[in-house]
């Protein structure tokens, strides 16, 4: 996609391609034991770019890098608002507080202007989301929804025959005081319908995990953290907290000249 030079030069979909960021309902834990072993996921194409936290011995890491190779690509956090919209799409309306549940948890530690802009009948597709109608259709920066894989009414081709829920960012380039700078631009989390079977506390863990990715955390090696590539974990760890303070409000606005 290409937009005006002085405000963007291009975007890219952090999603299926380079960085996809997926979580399969083959790898959760035994809802007896939260330690259950699992195989573990080819999580990606290309490895996220990651970081050390100076904070914690966890680590994280980010779905993509600003052009200093070290900043991570996120939300502008000075904006007034970054809405969201959930497509339940027969899925039970308990789903939805759940859901709704697991965004106030991401909005508490990152500090992002989340707000809720209601229900939509809009279902994020790969084209939808990279060509930057699913923002103008949905009229929300991030879409979430529940989805079968495929095409057709209910289901989404962001989604594989592989059981796996998926989360990500698209982002634009901007140039700002510093130059050229990087800035999430649309935001999905698709669950697969199938992962409705799972416990609700392994439900919330996907959802967390998934809504991370839409912040722009990628996955880790380390099982301790919620966004290690499959359930370990119920919440997140000391390493997922310091990732999404920094994809959060506190490094500051991402403005353009």
């Amino acid at each position: 996609m290409t937009t005006p030079r002085s405000r963007s030069v291009r975007a890219r979909l952090l999603l299926c391609t380079a960085a996809i960021a997926a979580l399969g309902a083959q790898t959760l834990v035994a809802p007896a034991t939260a330690q259950a072993a699992a195989p573990a996921l080819p999580v990606a194409q290309a490895s996220p770019a990651s970081a050390t936290s100076s904070a914690t011995a966890s680590h994280y890491t980010f779905l993509g890098l600003q052009p200093d190779g070290w900043n991570p690509i996120r939300w502008n956090p000075c904006v007034p608002t970054i809405t969201y919209k959930i497509n339940l799409d027969g899925a039970p309306r308990s789903e939805l507080t759940a859901m709704l549940k697991a965004v106030a948890t991401v909005k508490a530690a990152t500090h992002l202007p989340l707000r809720y802009g209601g229900t939509t009948t809009v279902m994020p597709t790969l084209r939808s989301e990279a060509d930057g109608s699913m923002v103008s259709t949905a009229r929300a920066n991030i879409v979430i929804a529940f989805a079968r894989p495929g095409t057709g009414r209910g289901r989404s081709d962001i989604l594989k025959n592989d059981n796996k829920s998926r989360g990500g960012i698209n982002w634009a380039s901007f140039y700002g005081p510093d130059g050229l700078g990087l800035r999430a631009s649309a935001g999905v989390v698709v669950i697969t319908w199938s992962h409705l079977a799972l416990p609700p506390v392994v439900r919330r863990a996907i959802y967390l995990h998934e809504l991370a990715h839409a912040m722009g955390l990628g996955h880790v090696t380390d099982r301790s953290q919620l966004m290690y590539p499959m359930v370990s974990v119920y919440s997140f760890g000391r390493g997922d907290l310091a990732g999404l303070a920094r994809v959060g409000a506190h490094p500051g606005c991402l403005s353009s000249t």
